[in-house]
């Protein structure tokens, strides 16, 4: 850690004059700050200046000079200026050396040890954006630590030490604040400091932690490190959190036990099992009547099985008026159909087509199911919060301790998936992705699409889809290139920009959209797939998206036409449009280096669930059926003891 360079913000208003020295020689030590902080803005109280801004005056445009000769160089105060522009100063600082933003809160007595370890925990995983410590209040009662608060949760909860022994190493957390937080560097590289309208900083900060989260970046509590604070009360001004709460409803939501009871009839499904062990349902219910990324998934996983297995031993469980609408009846004539609400008979083995939502999805699919298996997708929704319901954290946990089999559509979505919930021993897990080959996204184009030159933005308006953003950033730097957008929100544009609503556009226009495009930029900061990337390549484009472990195992087993580019900032991403735009040589992804590249498509991934369920119904009933035949259980977080987190 100490090889790399962090920017800090050091809350040190509530400091006196003549105790301000000490203070900051005491953070600035090699075993505090001193080793790991290269540059520091440090908000003091104006008087420790001698000098006063008058209300309503403008802030000066850098920090001022530190106040005394003693301060380490590279440690400037902030005055002068409001807490928020010392908060943006610093972000900029961070976002001009490619460095994480370290917040220390007024009070706070940071270690190297606990920078180190916070560093630490973001390495875990790439969307870990922000790392908090526990906090042991100075002067409180002794070998007590607690948990910094959530949401309006100002006070925390003490707890002996010696409870943090029976704790995961790391828990997820919504937004929350706390005396030390060490923020991912893409986050202050992307998101900026929203300035105006704040009464406090920490305001601001709180502001900043919810576009994080909202963009996927999560914030992770270190169970095993802590520090000292001053007596530790509300950071946010009640009028600030009520701006934030009225922006980002989301953020006043609480999860809540759910406790219930819901058996089912376990003899039933018993039964399939054993004597028509080849029944399969197939469980389509989050199919909707939409052209998207999620229906893209479930019917070309869908079609594969019905090549597989074009039979009446399998049933298709799905909305009525979904089956209208893509006319599944005749597009399945050999399978049976059942509409959501409607009884049927059990079944051996039922796969769901994509994560449940809630409670009652799973158990009604265990209701009709010796052996349940679920396809997901990604954890974005959870991630994001806002679109998630109240139930997720439970319905998503009781997988990994009752479904027979869990299969993702990347090692990526897996590895989330692993992180934020687990699974137990006897659940059998794999990567079964989308389609990898090109014939399988080359379909056939509409005249109605639109008329080249011009950059495709591919997405929708979810925030972790970037999709608004980037285009007011291309806009501005290209002025004069023609984009055609999907999923842009409802801001005035200029007549070069031609807008999509994602979803409601028949699949043949936007097919003619991504055949036609000079360059396809993705600028998602999380996905389960990237389906747009494979499309875009299979079209023979040329695809910029943003840089991650995913769009590495993507190119590794893509084998064919196209060109990928990645970035990971914004300036990053002007920079290769301009490159890319001048004809000039960008140095591509490399495409097709994995042992199966070119190998993978919709009937592989068919015979790979098959086997799956197979192998599950032939030791029916499984332990998790067992597990099923009890009560259903509400919120839950009975995770994996190593490196599980709720």
């Amino acid at each position: 850690m100490t090889e790399r360079s962090l920017i800090a913000l050091i809350d040190a208003r509530d400091i006196a004059p003549h105790d301000l020295d000490t203070r900051i020689a005491r953070l600035s030590a090699a075993d505090a700050l001193g080793l790991v902080v290269t540059q520091a803005v440090v908000m003091i109280a104006a008087e420790a200046t001698g000098r006063s801004r008058a209300d309503g005056a403008s802030p000066p445009r850098q920090p001022a000079s530190p106040p005394a000769p003693s301060w380490p160089e590279g440690w400037n105060a902030a005055a002068e200026a409001s807490g928020v522009q010392a908060l943006a100063w610093a972000a900029d600082l961070a976002a001009q050396h490619d460095a994480p933003l370290l917040l220390v809160g007024p009070g706070a007595w940071p270690t190297l040890e606990a920078v180190e370890a916070l560093a630490d925990a973001l390495t875990h995983d790439p969307l870990l954006g922000c790392a908090v410590p526990r906090v042991s209040p100075r002067g409180g009662p002794a070998a007590h630590v607690f948990a910094p608060a959530q949401g309006d949760d100002t006070t925390g909860t003490l707890v002996p030490v010696r409870a943090l022994a029976y704790a995961p190493d790391f828990q997820f957390l919504t937004e929350t604040l706390a005396p030390l937080l060490l923020l991912r560097a893409d986050i202050p590289a992307n998101l900026p400091v929203v300035v105006d309208g704040w009464h406090d900083v920490w305001g601001a900060c709180e502001d900043l932690l919810t576009r994080a989260r909202r963009a996927g970046f999560r914030t992770v509590l270190c169970n095993r490190i802590a520090i000292e604070a001053e007596a530790w009360g509300p950071m946010v001004p009640e009028a600030d959190h009520a701006r934030i709460v009225e922006r980002f409803p989301e953020t006043a939501r609480m999860l809540t036990a759910r406790a219930g009871r819901q058996p089912f009839g376990v003899e039933a499904v018993m039964s399939a099992a054993w004597e028509r062990p080849s029944s399969l349902l197939l469980d389509a219910r989050n199919l909707a009547a939409v052209f998207n990324g999620t229906s893209s998934a479930i019917l070309g996983m869908a079609d594969a099985l019905y090549r597989a297995r074009p039979d009446g031993h399998v049933g298709l469980w799905v909305h009525a008026d979904v089956d209208a609408w893509w006319q599944l009846s005749v597009r399945y004539p050999r399978w049976t159909l059942h509409h959501a609400g409607t009884p049927f008979p059990a079944y051996a083995a039922g796969l769901r087509l994509s994560q449940p939502w809630s409670h009652d999805e799973v158990d009604s699919l265990g209701a009709h199911a010796a052996v349940t298996a679920y396809w997901m997708l990604d954890t974005i929704a959870w991630d994001i919060v806002y679109t998630a319901p109240d139930e997720i954290d439970g319905v998503w946990a009781r997988l990994g301790v009752e479904a027979d089999v869990l299969m993702f559509i990347s090692a990526f979505s897996r590895d989330r998936f692993e992180r934020r919930f687990g699974w137990q021993a006897g659940v059998a897990v794999d990567v079964c992705s989308l389609s990898l080959m090109r014939d399988d996204y080359t379909g056939v184009t509409s005249s109605e699409g639109p008329a080249p030159p011009y950059w495709l933005l591919i997405g929708n308006r979810y925030d972790h889809k970037h999709i608004a953003p980037t285009v007011d950033l291309l806009t501005r730097a290209f002025p004069t290139q023609p984009l055609v957008v999907f999923g842009d929100r409802d801001q005035v544009r200029t007549p070069l920009v031609t807008r999509f609503d994602s979803g409601s556009v028949d699949q043949a226009v936007v097919e003619a959209c991504f055949s036609r495009a000079d360059i396809i930029v993705f600028p998602s900061f999380y996905e389960g797939f990237g389906l747009p990337i494979v499309h875009g390549l299979a079209c023979g484009r040329t695809v910029v998206a943003r840089a991650s472990a995913l769009v590495d195992e993507l190119a590794a087993r893509y084998r064919g036409p196209g060109r990928l580019h990645t970035f990971r900032t914004e300036r990053e991403l002007v920079d290769v449009m301009t490159a890319l735009r001048r004809g000039d040589e960008v140095p591509a992804v490399a495409l097709g280096t994995a042992a199966d590249a070119g190998t993978w498509n919709w009937d592989a991934a068919a015979r790979l669930a098959l086997a799956h369920l197979s192998d599950a119904v032939a030791v029916s009933p499984s332990p998790q059926l067992r597990a099923r035949a009890g009560l259903a259980r509400g919120f839950s977080r009975r995770l994996r003891e190593t490196r599980s987190v709720p």
